[in-house]
């Protein structure tokens, strides 16, 4: 499957593992109870599902044919499959139940140096208030001041034993606003999902008084987007500008 260019199938839970894989199918009902489903995948752009009025075998050959000669939709069904299906379902209903391998520990000195490698990292920059390189002066004395004080929580997340993330909690009375990244170029996978998760699990354990977290995204961040909205959070308000010159 994972080394086919185009595939013949029916709908049904095999629909979802050709999409995991990038297979882009002609796809044809074969059960009653597969017609809302094929229908549905169609119109998000997942499958080919061409209505067969009779004849299946020269309706096949014809669209067969068709998608052959047209490698533009070909890619694009595959794409649209693996954004929609990327095989970790499984990991996410584990997350949803409390379950991953993220700890979650308190920053201390000895963290400056992956610290400050970190926030440098350019797809770190990117997404950050500031995006200018930050110097090691001015980093040591963030970190200082970080450290010091006892409303701003800087926070290290491990999976075995590696760091794979880094979160802040800056609280005010009895909210928070919650800053996060995933280490760049880590070899250990993790979701930001489950970091998320794993912080606020570690907040409300430790800081039980606050229960209100805010996060200010970028909005060329979609990522973060997603994962925020994904995790329950909803928007506040949005901001706009233009440059005239």
């Amino acid at each position: 499957m994972a080394a086919a260019d185009l595939s013949i199938g029916a709908g049904g839970s095999a629909t979802w593992e050709r999409c995991c894989l990038g297979l882009p199918t002609i796809t044809i009902c074969t059960a009653d109870n597969q017609r809302d489903q094929v229908i549905d995948a169609a119109s998000s752009g997942l499958v080919y599902a061409p209505e067969i009025e009779s004849r299946v075998d020269l309706a096949i050959e014809r669209h067969v044919r068709s998608l052959l000669e047209n490698s533009t939709l070909r890619q694009l069904i595959s794409r649209n499959g693996m954004q929609a299906v990327d095989g970790r379902g499984a990991l996410r209903v584990i997350g949803s139940m409390g379950c991953n391998e993220v700890e979650i520990r308190r920053a201390g000195s000895d963290d400056s140096e992956h610290l400050f490698t970190w926030r440098n990292h350019p797809t770190i920059r990117a997404v950050s208030r500031n995006p200018n390189p930050i110097s090691w002066e001015d980093h040591s004395r963030w970190l200082d001041a970080v450290l010091t004080d006892t409303d701003r929580l800087l926070l290290i997340a491990e999976q075995d034993g590696s760091p794979v993330g880094v979160v802040r909690f800056d609280i005010r009375n009895i909210q928070a606003e919650v800053s996060i990244y995933l280490v760049p170029e880590t070899s250990i996978p993790v979701r930001g999902r489950d970091l998320l998760q794993s912080a606020e699990s570690w907040i409300s354990q430790h800081y039980p008084e606050v229960n209100m977290l805010h996060a200010h995204v970028l909005g060329t961040n979609t990522r973060s987007h997603q994962l925020f909205q994904a995790a329950g959070y909803e928007v506040e308000s949005s901001s706009y500008f233009k440059r005239l010159h």
